[in-house]
């Protein structure tokens, strides 16, 4: 596509450069720091004035591998980045740094003074091992690693909600009634409840229960327990109780949400395994 000489003229004028100039044969770039000397040029680690040297605490509720996986990091940069005697004074600079985030000194010298060595060639049997993914909890993490092992299966930890992510919420939240992919309860004045799921949103299911209701629908649950007994039910204490996006998981949630409530459903749900009520020891 052309454009016209005005389209150009404008697209050039909003178009914007920046400009550094070096200050005492030092020039910044991205986080290296370009060092003039003479005719040579060495390169080290850039770090802002404003940089706090704050990296994830030791006693943060992480997998070990995750810590040593932020020194390893670190020291990768500064491998690929420093020249020169840059190197030591960078690993010596984390070593300082690392010791006032809580990490033991055994820790942080066994991963800065490992030497690199190339990773070995993948083989076909690490391309079909298969992946768990579990969220971290000390103690019980490692015992699961250790009965995977055996069974070819690779285990990765990710960490649980974090206090900032509980704190601080940057989207609106959306209503609850507008949920969508939810397990939900309507309870009954009797204190009986319903449990369903609907993958959309929670406020059309329940106009449609509110319709069955109407019409005295005998294939629906609410419905039929309302005009059998007189009941009233109690729509504005509606509230969803489990959410998922996959249909199968949800009826399970469902199922098992029916057999530990006093449920007024008309069935129970998905058939499940005993194992999988004798198991659980609280709602999901």
């Amino acid at each position: 596509m052309l454009l016209s000489d005005n389209a150009v003229l404008l697209l050039c004028e909003k178009i914007q450069f920046t400009m550094e100039t070096e200050e005492e044969n030092q020039l910044p770039f991205l986080d290296v720091l370009v060092k003039r000397n003479e005719n040579t040029l060495t390169t080290s680690v850039f770090r802002k004035k404003t940089h706090t040297d704050r990296y994830l605490h030791f006693r943060s509720h992480h997998h070990p591998q995750v810590k040593t996986s932020v020194v390893s990091c670190l020291k990768s940069r500064a491998e690929r980045v420093c020249t020169g005697d840059g190197l030591k004074e960078e690993l010596n600079h984390l070593s300082r740094v690392f010791q006032a985030n809580g990490y033991p000194h055994a820790v942080t010298a066994g991963v800065l003074n490992k030497r690199r060595r190339a990773h070995p060639p993948t083989s076909v049997e690490d391309d079909e091992q298969r992946l768990l993914v579990l969220p971290y909890i000390k103690g019980l993490s490692e015992k699961i690693r250790l009965v995977c092992r055996p069974l070819n299966i690779k285990t990765a930890f990710r960490s649980s909600s974090t206090l900032r992510s509980l704190l601080t919420h940057v989207k609106v939240p959306t209503p609850p009634e507008e949920h969508k992919c939810v397990v939900y309860r309507v309870p009954c004045d009797c204190g009986s409840v319903y449990v369903g799921e609907t993958g959309r949103q929670m406020k059309t299911r329940i106009e449609e229960h509110k319709r069955a209701v109407m019409k005295a629908d005998p294939n629906n649950a609410i419905a039929e327990h309302v005009w059998s007994t007189g009941h009233k039910i109690l729509w504005d204490e509606t509230m969803s109780i489990d959410h998922d996006g996959d249909w199968f998981r949800r009826r399970i949630k469902e199922a098992l949400h029916i057999r530990s409530s006093n449920a007024m459903n008309s069935d129970s749900g998905l058939l499940l395994n005993p194992c999988w009520t004798a198991s659980r020891t609280a709602p999901l």
